[in-house]
C-alpha cells in the first residue's frame, strides 16, 4: 500500500499539486489525514487514486482556500469531520 502523504500530527499545506494514480488497500490513496491540520490551496488536484483521493480519520478537518477553478478534490471521511471551504467552492466537494 502506497500513500503519498500521511499526517499523524503536523501542519501541512498542500498548493498548486497533483495527486493521481496512486493507490491504497486501506486508508487513503492519496493523502491520509490521521492528525492536524491540513490545508489545500491553489490548483491541487487529489482524483483518481485507488481507495479513496483524501482520507479524513475521525474529527478531522481539511480546509480548502483560494482554489482555483480546476482544483479538483475527492475527499472521503471515516467519521464526522469538517470540510472549510471559501463559499464559491463549496460545490466541488
Amino acid at each position: 500500500a502506497v500513500n503519498v502523504i500521511q499526517n499523524y500530527g503536523g501542519d501541512i499545506t498542500i498548493k498548486d499539486t497533483t495527486v493521481t494514480g496512486s493507490k491504497a488497500e486501506h486508508l487513503g490513496g492519496g493523502i491520509y489525514n490521521f492528525d492536524g491540520d491540513l490545508i489545500i490551496t491553489g490548483s491541487t488536484k487529489i482524483r483518481d487514486n485507488m481507495g479513496s483521493d483524501l482520507y479524513l480519520d475521525a474529527d478531522q478537518t481539511v480546509t480548502l482556500q483560494n482554489l482555483t477553478a480546476d482544483a479538483a478534490i475527492g475527499v472521503t471521511m471515516a467519521a464526522a469531520g469538517k470540510i472549510s471551504t471559501n463559499t464559491e467552492y463549496t460545490e466541488k466537494i
